[in-house]
């Protein structure tokens, strides 16, 4: 499994190049505020093989219910790399590997360094 080329940023993150993307529209539980906001990760290397998909546990910005603001930016996006590093992601191995993050602050660009691993499927 990879993350398309096609809609995704690129960044680093301690001197390792990544890709990362938010799906540009919500799924249909997404949209209703039933599922949470994800961000898939993936090394940019051409032999990366695993995914880290971060579960945000916040509403998606776009949803019909309640629309807000909350939003994610690169910093955040490369410090969530850095704690799903320290979690045990390992981006040179295979697999897909789900973590959930309890709380992203959107306005001050902070995140929690606590990840709860949720699950890891590794080849």
């Amino acid at each position: 499994m990879s993350i398309p080329t096609r809609g995704s940023r690129p960044i680093d993150a301690d001197g390792i190049s990544y890709r990362w993307r938010i799906r540009k529209r919500p799924t249909y539980r997404q949209a209703i505020e039933s599922s949470p906001m994800t961000v898939a990760v993936q090394r940019a290397s051409d032999g990366a093989r695993s995914v880290l998909v971060l579960d945000l546990r916040v509403t998606r910005p776009d949803n019909r219910i309640a629309p807000h603001g909350t939003g994610i930016t690169p910093a955040q996006v490369r410090e969530l790399i850095r704690t799903a590093i320290a979690a045990g992601w390992d981006p040179g191995r295979g697999g897909t590997f789900r973590i959930e993050i309890p709380s992203v602050l959107d306005t001050i660009g902070a995140v929690s360094r606590r990840a709860r691993r949720l699950t890891s499927s590794r080849r």
